[in-house]
């Protein structure tokens, strides 16, 4: 969800779970149901920022849960991409006195960790926190927004997928 235009370029892998490209404000949410019911594997969400504005109380909700095997990334180029590229008030080159700031939300509702990340260096230092520290943390990425489309609409037809998916989740081992 979220960024999965994006991440569908890329080789996926059966883990990766791109339930509907433009399904806005939903990822926190069903990323928080796969961490509480697989508590033993790591749940990596990437979303965007026009989609965590969409579900901004998602945030508390996770913090109150502190599923630790969670990380929730935010890729903030400040735009509504899917919609056709309309500016969001969450980018650094928007901010004013009045806009926000993610990683500060996620640390006001209490995440474990929370940190904004504008370089492949400062990403590659999160390498802890993502893959073996206990969470949730939440990683804002600031990137620049990109041209035109950057990917199709849909990696396949949606009930394959939650399907293919669905059975990937029940053969993973039971804690």
């Amino acid at each position: 969800m979220g960024s999965a235009r994006e991440w569908s370029k890329g080789e996926v892998g059966d883990r990766d779970f791109m339930y509907i490209p433009s399904s806005m404000g939903q990822l926190p949410a069903l990323a928080l149901g796969f961490a509480l019911a697989q508590p033993t594997q790591r749940v990596i969400a990437i979303n965007g920022d026009g989609c965590m504005l969409m579900n901004l109380g998602s945030l508390v909700t996770i913090s109150a849960q502190a599923p630790e095997n969670l990380v929730l990334c935010v890729v903030n180029n400040g735009e509504y991409e899917v919609t056709g590229h309309q500016p969001t008030v969450a980018h650094s080159s928007r901010r004013t006195s009045n806009s926000i700031s993610f990683s500060e939300i996620a640390k006001g509702a209490g995440w474990r960790s929370s940190t904004s990340v504008s370089t492949i260096a400062e990403l590659t230092a999160c390498e802890e926190l993502v893959f073996h520290d206990n969470g949730p943390h939440f990683i804002e990425l600031m990137v620049n927004p990109m041209a035109g489309d950057v990917a199709p609409r849909s990696p396949g037809p949606a009930p394959a997928r939650a399907h293919a998916f669905r059975e990937l989740v029940l053969s993973l081992p039971r804690c």
